[in-house]
């Protein structure tokens, strides 16, 4: 098992794109965005876990359990909107955490990645078990369902390959979305 380097870090474009994802006015939101993060980042346990058998990349990830422990705080004291925004904040950390683990398969590994495969869309649920198997996280868990705990956790396949794409991979080439103004790189969308 390798974990990756723990450090992520959002800046204000990324809180800028959160607002706008999330239909919020920078005037109302973003001081308290800031301060959710800043509570964020003193209980992150941000756990990287990457293993490459042939040509797939297996990755279990985690913010950890107190980010999750936060988001009950909110919700225990009816502080829904915090609650929304640190989950929109998880998220934002996530895909970051998604870049994380492309920078290693490419920089560590010298494999471009070509698409991401999650349990439960692209493939299996059950994969989760062989994921868990080869990268052997040591923060999070899964139940007999499949969910994964911490909640904010994922667990996914990259398929790798040698050459670079003709594309640069991003989280929206497996969409198939080409109306949608987060789309980076409408050119590479999946028809």
């Amino acid at each position: 098992m390798k974990e990756i380097e723990n450090q992520l870090e959002l800046s204000q474009k990324n809180f800028e794109t959160i607002l706008q994802k999330n239909h919020l006015e920078k005037e109302d939101y973003m001081e308290e965005l800031a301060d959710i993060y800043s509570e964020m980042k003193k209980r992150l346990e941000l756990e990287i876990s990457c293993e490459r058998v042939d040509l797939t990349g297996y990755t279990v990830l985690t913010l950890g359990a107190e980010i999750d422990n936060l988001q009950q705080e909110y919700m225990q004291k009816d502080e829904l909107m915090k609650a929304y925004l640190l989950d929109a904040l998880a998220q934002e950390l996530i895909e970051e955490a998604y870049e994380k683990v492309k920078d290693y398969f490419l920089k560590e590994k010298q494999f471009y990645l070509k698409q991401f495969l999650f349990p439960g869309a692209q493939i299996p649920m059950e994969e989760i078990k062989n994921i868990f198997q080869i990268c052997k996280p040591k923060k999070i868990s899964y139940n007999d369902v499949y969910m994964l705990k911490p909640l904010k956790s994922v667990a996914f396949l990259i398929e790798l390959v040698m050459e670079q794409p003709s594309c640069e991979y991003n989280m929206c080439n497996q969409c198939s979305n080409k109306a949608c103004a987060f789309a980076e790189n409408k050119d590479c969308i999946k028809e």
